[in-house]
């Protein structure tokens, strides 16, 4: 368990500090939306590029050498924030420690979890560390809010050294046995699934057992359509929330900023822990009805997505919606992988940032902010459609 939290507690340092970058490049650099758009897609190609390094050490059991070398580059990162980030370059660079950083961390994260755990708890051990995820990075932020940057990034640092030295060395455990079993059960759960589908005209001797059939044979043949609705989700998200403070932080002021991600992260959380599997991949209709009054209201009311208490709410519901969906389809990638090349999920997902900022750089951050919202959920509407 220790293993865990740590590793769920490094996750969010990684989405704090992310976030801190952003803010200080806008605050104190004066980035515009079309500059965040062209250093996020500057990050995303790094991510890519060391993801697929990181794959192939996962896949080798090397997860004590991918967290070493996501934490080393995190310093890197944290020190050139503090020390060396007076210029727009300077703050690019130290960016772009932390993609190299997050894609390293995220993949020991999802290998240490795999095989930490018995194949058939991955999904509610991964449901548990993306809510308590939310909650600690929602954490980080109001050390950041009321303590300030300097008591933060000494926070982060102990946490570093300490993992560094004591409790990593610790940790390193590989056994690979967990995804070789998994991956031998899942074949054999399949073989005799197929088998009693393809005679189900006289095994299948009620509904229920005929309907768990069937909806087993849709969703093996759905993966295509549900990627290209995780590649458009995932486009729509990045235009929406990476320039948010770009665009709010001189309406709204750094607080309220600050406030809003606060509150995004605590209602998420509990959202996962509560309804996670109570809502389906195409949420039964559900989110494409939210998704289309948050689009009409905003059409209707466009000056009202500079209402603090809005703004909290929409992103919120946003961030639900995006967190069920991509978490869900994660596990059913993850289980069908075996837990084997599990980075090509990120990679797939970060494809769609890269469209996204290409976007913001290109023609929409001279956008005002109202149309920036509209277009993006006209894409998540879309990519919700496409879920057969």
């Amino acid at each position: 368990m220790i293993r865990v939290l740590t590793r769920i507690l490094y996750q969010s340092l990684l989405s704090t500090i992310d976030l801190v970058f952003i803010l200080y490049m806008v605050m104190n650099l004066s980035a515009t939306p079309s500059v965040l758009g062209l250093i996020g897609l500057l990050w995303s190609i790094i991510f890519i590029i060391f993801s697929l390094i990181a794959v192939h050490l996962g896949d080798n059991g090397h997860i004590y050498i991918l967290s070493i070398l996501s934490s080393v580059a995190l310093m890197i990162s944290i020190y050139i924030l503090v020390y060396n980030s007076q210029t727009l370059l300077y703050a690019t660079l130290g960016y772009m420690f932390h993609a190299v950083s997050t894609a390293f961390g995220r993949i020991s994260h999802i290998v240490s979890l795999n095989e930490s755990y018995h194949f058939e708890d991955w999904d509610r051990i991964l449901i548990l560390s993306q809510s308590l995820q939310r909650f600690i990075y929602s954490f980080y932020l109001i050390i950041l809010l009321y303590l300030g940057l300097n008591m933060f990034i000494n926070t982060a640092l102990l946490y570093l050294s300490i993992t560094l030295l004591l409790i990593y060395p610790l940790m390193h455990e590989y056994r690979g046995f967990e995804r070789i079993f998994g991956k031998t059960i899942t074949h054999l759960n399949n073989l005799g699934l197929l088998s009693r589908y393809m005679i189900m005209s006289t095994d299948v001797d009620t509904w229920s057992e005929y309907k768990t059939l069937s909806d087993w044979m849709r969703e093996r043949g759905s993966v295509k359509s549900i990627l290209k609705s995780l590649l458009l989700t995932s486009i729509a998200m990045e235009i929406i929330m990476f320039p948010i403070p770009a665009y709010l932080i001189n309406i709204i002021g750094r607080q309220n900023l600050i406030l809003i991600y606060i509150f995004n992260g605590a209602l998420t959380g509990v959202f996962i822990l509560t309804f996670y599997g109570r809502i389906g991949l195409s949420t039964s209709g559900f989110s494409r009805v939210l998704v289309l009054l948050l689009l009409i209201y905003v059409l209707i009311f466009p000056a009202s997505i500079y209402n603090i208490m809005l703004l909290i709410i929409g992103f919120a519901l946003l961030n639900i919606f995006n967190t069920n969906f991509t978490t869900r389809l994660f596990n059913i990638y993850n289980n069908r992988s075996y837990g084997y090349g599990s980075g090509f999920f990120s990679i797939i997902n970060e494809f769609g940032s890269v469209i996204g900022d290409l976007s913001l750089w290109y023609f929409l951050g001279g956008l005002e902010y109202v149309y920036v919202i509209i277009t993006g959920l006209v894409l998540i509407l879309i990519s919700n459609l496409t879920i057969r």
